[in-house]
């Protein structure tokens, strides 16, 4: 009847509430300090700043997310041999994502990542770092797949993608997803080797970026820890922690811009 107002019981407000956490389409959002309990507050303010925190360290991160995200980071690290880490954190003030699976779509809209910038000493600001990216299917089969919105929040994921890097040309990369968390953690390793001219600098599966992403309630948290492992003349051809540090701070960048869209 026009003009009737419907006012809901308690109850089934509770209920709408519960479906709406269920399906992805809800935040509990924590603060950065929650999030972070043992960074101390000169980090939790660089982290606030606009370019951020970032950390340099050899096998162990020196800060994780609390909770199930430090579980599921650290698993992600065990058995890895890494040359060293580096680890970023940002706070992007009033940006929002408006669910987890909002955040979830804009992650796997892997195509805006290509044209991505980095600054480059040799080609200078604004070098376009990755392009031509896609996801696929598999490595055995390299068929270009569009980028489809999820219907529903998955509890996890794995998928593939095909870009062209600045420096390693045509590379592979396996991604992973896991949405558990109140945020969720997106973790990035080299499928196939990574060459530079053709001499190959970093083994499969040995270079890896892992990024948790969560909506607190200063605006969306950007955490990554990535690391890489080079051995032999490689090593002094590449500087692989300033490589990792770039493209871990280009796609944070990116994700930023994806809710955008």
């Amino acid at each position: 009847m026009a003009g009737a107002r419907i006012r809901p019981s308690v109850a089934a407000l509770a209920l709408v509430l519960a479906a709406l956490a269920g399906s992805g389409t809800a935040w509990a959002e924590r603060s950065l300090s929650a999030v972070f309990p043992k960074l101390d507050p000169a980090a939790l303010a660089q982290a606030r700043s606009q370019d951020g925190y970032s950390a340099t360290g050899d096998s162990s991160p020196r800060f994780l997310p609390s909770g199930e995200a430090a579980a599921i980071i650290a698993k992600a690290l065990e058995g890895r041999e890494s040359s060293f880490l580096v680890e970023t954190l940002t706070i992007v003030p009033g940006k929002a994502a408006a669910s987890k699976l909002d955040l979830f779509n804009a992650i796997t809209r892997y195509r805006g990542l290509s044209g991505v910038t980095y600054s480059s000493k040799s080609k200078g600001e604004g070098s376009v770092l990755f392009n031509e990216v896609t996801r696929i299917a598999d490595l055995r089969k390299a068929t270009p797949l569009p980028d489809l919105p999820a219907a529903s929040l998955p509890a996890s994921a794995e998928q593939y993608i095909r870009l062209k890097d600045a420096n390693f040309g045509t590379s592979y990369y396996r991604v992973r997803l896991d949405t558990s968390p109140p945020g969720i953690v997106f973790a990035m390793s080299n499928a196939r080797s990574l060459d530079y001219f053709f001499i190959p600098v970093v083994a499969a599966d040995r270079l890896f970026c892992i990024f948790y992403v969560e909506q607190a309630s200063e605006g969306l948290l950007i955490y990554s820890v990535s690391g890489g492992k080079v051995s032999g003349t490689a090593a002094k051809q590449v500087n692989i922690s300033s490589a990792v540090r770039k493209r871990a701070m280009a796609i944070s960048g990116w994700l930023v811009s994806s809710l955008e869209r």
